[in-house]
């Protein structure tokens, strides 16, 4: 009985979050309001102070869950001998995918662009961040480790820089057409990890 519980209240949660989502894309923050999420959520105003305090949490919490979504979906299907190069690229494949697929995160990424800020002190979601930040990592540092990549790399700093590359080819993609904005994005990243140069 209590884990059908926990799951109703689960399933409601996450319903209220995607409602939250939508209306936040669609009116941002300062028009949203939490009688349009209840609407959206097909839910009472009353029943919504259930899962929240208030607005402020009700869009931070949502903004949250699928930020925390997104992070999941970034090392999808990497099998665990993926060489460090293709780690990187399926890793960039999968963010880009999760946000063409989820159009309302774009919306809110355009309408807010802190979210995706590479300065931890200024990202209110920072730990995420600091979740993507660790998977390229673990990738460059396989990378030196196998040979693959340079031994003299600076771990720090190489993580750092194609961290925050590929975040400047996401915010860019935004505001391009769809067709232009995967080859931009796509060639980016080709460049970041291949170079530009014959071999």
């Amino acid at each position: 009985m209590e884990a059908t519980l926990s799951t109703f209240k689960t399933e409601r949660r996450e319903a209220l979050y995607k409602a939250a989502i939508k209306v936040l894309a669609r009116s941002g923050y300062r028009h949203a309001r939490i009688e349009d999420v209840a609407l959206e959520a097909d839910m009472s105003k009353g029943n919504i102070y259930f899962y929240v305090a208030g607005k402020e949490d009700l869009f931070s919490n949502a903004v949250d869950w699928l930020l925390n979504q997104w992070h999941e979906a970034i090392t999808a299907g990497i099998p665990q001998t993926a060489t460090a190069k293709t780690r990187m690229k399926t890793m960039s494949q999968n963010s880009y995918e999760f946000l063409h697929e989820h159009n309302e995160l774009v919306q809110i990424l355009k309408a807010n662009p802190t979210i995706l800020s590479v300065d931890p002190e200024s990202n209110y979601y920072s730990t995420i961040g600091s979740k993507a930040r660790a998977h390229v990592r673990s990738a460059v540092e396989q990378g030196i480790a196998s040979g693959e990549f340079k031994a003299s790399l600076d771990i720090e700093a190489t993580t750092e820089f194609l961290f925050t590359t590929q975040l400047l080819y996401l915010a860019e993609s935004f505001v391009l057409d769809d067709d232009r904005a995967y080859k931009f994005f796509s060639t980016g990243i080709e460049i970041t990890l291949d170079g530009i140069t014959a071999c």
